[in-house]
């Protein structure tokens, strides 16, 4: 703890990524970690997570953190979108004339587009 309160104003942002590393394989937050980030917050270090997930995918590692899905900071979806405190900063999205041209290819070569 005492470490933590000396890197105070060096750290400004903390980033982790989900699956594997902030929550166990069987999808449960362990108390380390809900702790880890708990303390972050109470010495003004910014968390995020960082994830191939939708932010909608996210919402219940957010809660089980004691975070409002409204205010968290996150990349999610490999990158697609990006929040900070919860506003919006940045989506890229694929264009509808482009997922038809992928959709119409693939279903030519016999696979369903999912």
């Amino acid at each position: 703890m005492e470490k933590l309160k000396s890197l105070k104003g060096k750290i400004k942002l903390v980033c982790s990524d989900v699956d594997g590393t902030l929550i166990h394989s069987d999808g449960t937050l362990g108390a380390k970690n809900r702790d880890a980030v708990r303390r972050l917050q109470e010495n003004g270090i910014l968390f995020a997570l960082v994830t191939g997930r939708f932010k909608a995918g996210t919402a219940s590692i957010i809660e089980a953190l004691g975070r409002s899905v409204s205010t968290m900071t996150g990349v999610y979806d490999n990158g697609a979108y990006v929040e900070v405190n919860g506003k919006h900063i940045s989506a890229f999205g694929v264009p509808h004339n482009q997922l038809l041209e992928i959709s119409h290819f693939v279903t030519k070569k016999g696979a369903r587009p999912v």
